[in-house]
């Protein structure tokens, strides 16, 4: 359930921070026993100088819209946590905006 909880957050975030009419891409790859899951929109992303702020609970980037309470991306964090996973963000090359999720699977 947490799991869920944790793609759904990075989903909820792509779509509200994509351009109007904008393209989300969630992609799901597993190679020997680790999982990847990849979400990439065409939103502005998080500066890297926020990013780990980001993951602090409550914690909004400055002049930010839409409005939320900042907790989604503390969930994503904790629950890789407690899965021995990582959270990486990735400017793409094109303009996106690249979180991926890695944890091992048994």
């Amino acid at each position: 359930m947490m799991l869920r909880e944790c793609i759904g957050n990075l989903i909820e975030n792509s779509l509200a921070y994509s351009l109007a009419g904008g393209e989300i891409i969630v992609c799901v790859d597993v190679s020997n026993t680790i999982a990847h899951i990849t979400v990439q929109d065409c939103g502005p992303g998080i500066p890297e100088k926020y990013q780990e702020l980001a993951l602090g609970r409550f914690y909004r980037i400055p002049g930010t819209t839409p409005e939320g309470c900042g907790i989604g991306l503390s969930i994503v964090q904790q629950t890789l946590k407690n899965l021995q996973g990582e959270l990486i963000f990735k400017q793409g090359d094109d303009g996106s905006f690249l979180s991926k999720i890695s944890f091992p699977i048994s």
